[in-house]
C-alpha cells in the first residue's frame, strides 16, 4: 500500500471517530484545550497568533480569538489562495470572516496581508496527530506549504482532542511539517523528535 492510501484510510477512521462524541462532551473537551494554551508561555509571551476558524470536526479555537483581542495581540487567519496555497490575514472582529473555500470561515477581501514569516505561533488543525508532532490534515497540503516560509523560531501548534492522537506513528513524507506540540484536553504534548522545518 502506497503512502496516500495509507493516509486516506487513517483519515477516514479518525473522522469517524469524532462523530461518536456528543457535542456537549466537545465543549468540555475544548474548554480544557483552551485553559491549557491561554496557560502557556508559547501564547502568552506571543505577539502575533494563527488561528483557525475549524469545522465541526475541529476544535474550535472562538474563545481563544476573543481573548487575544482582549490581549492586542495581532490575531491572524488563513485564507485559500487555490493550488494548495495559504496566505494569512489579521482579523479584528468576526465580521471580518465571511464562508470561503470548503465552507469554512475566511477573511474578507480587502483584509490586511500578514508576512507569514512575521508569525509567533501557528495554531493548526488536523484530523490526527502522534507524538513525534507528526500530522495528517485534510490531504491538501496547505499548512505543510505555508509552515515551510514560517521564520526559524516559530512555533507550530497541534490543536486536537485526546481520541485524535494515534498510538503509533502516522506515515509520513518529506514534505509533510511537524509540529513542536499538540495540545489536547490532557495535556500539552512536546514532541518526541524536535520538529524541523523541511525546505
Amino acid at each position: 500500500m502506497d503512502i496516500h492510501e495509507e493516509k486516506k484510510i487513517i483519515r477516514k477512521e479518525y473522522r469517524e471517530k469524532i462523530k461518536r462524541y456528543k457535542e456537549s462532551d466537545m465543549r468540555e473537551r475544548t474548554e480544557r484545550i483552551l485553559c491549557f494554551i491561554k496557560a502557556s508561555s508559547f501564547y502568552t509571551d506571543k505577539i502575533i497568533v494563527a488561528l483557525y476558524a475549524g469545522t465541526h470536526n475541529e476544535v474550535s479555537l472562538h474563545d481563544l480569538f476573543l481573548d487575544a483581542q482582549n490581549d492586542k495581540k495581532t490575531s491572524v487567519f488563513p485564507k485559500y489562495q487555490g493550488k494548495n496555497s495559504l496566505r494569512f490575514y489579521q482579523v479584528f472582529h468576526e465580521k471580518d470572516l465571511e464562508i470561503g473555500a470548503f465552507g469554512i470561515l475566511e477573511p474578507r477581501e480587502g483584509s490586511q496581508d500578514v508576512p507569514t514569516n512575521s508569525i509567533d505561533v501557528f495554531f493548526v488543525p488536523g484530523v490526527c496527530f502522534d507524538s513525534w508532532g507528526n500530522r495528517l490534515g485534510s490531504g491538501l497540503g496547505c499548512y505543510d506549504e505555508a509552515l515551510k516560509e514560517a521564520k526559524s523560531d516559530a512555533i507550530f501548534i497541534g490543536v486536537a482532542f485526546s481520541f485524535q492522537i494515534a498510538e503509533e506513528k502516522l506515515p509520513t513524507r518529506r514534505e509533510d511539517i511537524p509540529m513542536h506540540y499538540v495540545i489536547t484536553e490532557n495535556a500539552i504534548i512536546e514532541a518526541r523528535i524536535k520538529a524541523k522545518h523541511i525546505y
